[in-house]
C-alpha cells in the first residue's frame, strides 16, 4: 500500500505579518507533508516573508 501524503494549500494575499505564524503552524501539524503556498499578487512583503 502506498503511504499517503497530505498536502495544505493555501492562497496568500498581502498577508506578511501573518505568514510565519502560519507556516510554522502549518508544518508542526504531524499529518501535514507538504505545504504550497500560492501568492496572488501581494503588493506587501509577503512573498519575501515566505522565502526566508
Amino acid at each position: 500500500m502506498a503511504s499517503e501524503q497530505l498536502w495544505v494549500v493555501a492562497a496568500c494575499f498581502n498577508v506578511s505579518r501573518v505568514i510565519t505564524q502560519f507556516i510554522e503552524r502549518v508544518l508542526v501539524q504531524p499529518d501535514v507533508n507538504h505545504l504550497l503556498l500560492i501568492d496572488d499578487g501581494s503588493s506587501d512583503a509577503t512573498v519575501a516573508e515566505i522565502r526566508t
